[in-house]
């Protein structure tokens, strides 16, 4: 339920704005057989089309706001589980990985678990202790 959060605001964003465009094309044909005027059914069918897709289009921005965090996230700290939910996550950090991630730049070891961390880490990607 809570996996990929980001696609799911942004498949609701994209649903919304066409439910948006089709309610105000009905509007349109509505007001354009009741009153017999262009203008009225023009102007809703302009406003309702448009506020829907403005709307959505920041939705949908929010969603891919999600997306990129949560790819960085993953990016930055490769042993966190891949999905946004860790309320139901089972397996600790420390059993996630069974090899050390190679690391091309200067490294310190973990006086914890003896994990080789890049420097620019303050805190074991294996265990969580704090360098020293």
């Amino acid at each position: 339920m809570f996996d990929n959060i980001g696609g799911k605001i942004k498949g609701l964003a994209m649903v919304v704005c066409w439910i948006g465009i089709i309610a105000s094309v009905i509007g349109a044909i509505a007001l354009w057989v009741s009153t017999e005027t262009f203008w009225p059914g023009f102007g809703v069918l302009a406003a309702g089309a448009v506020s829907s897709w403005l709307g959505s289009l920041f939705t949908y921005g929010f969603g891919e706001i999600i997306d990129q965090l949560t790819a960085l996230n993953n990016k930055s700290n490769p042993h966190t589980p891949s999905t946004t939910s860790s309320l139901f996550a089972t397996t600790s950090v420390a059993t996630q990985s069974t090899s050390s991630p190679v690391y091309s730049g200067p490294t310190w070891t973990c006086s914890n678990c003896k994990e080789k961390n890049p420097i620019s880490k303050g805190f074991c990607t294996s265990c969580g202790t704090q360098r020293k």
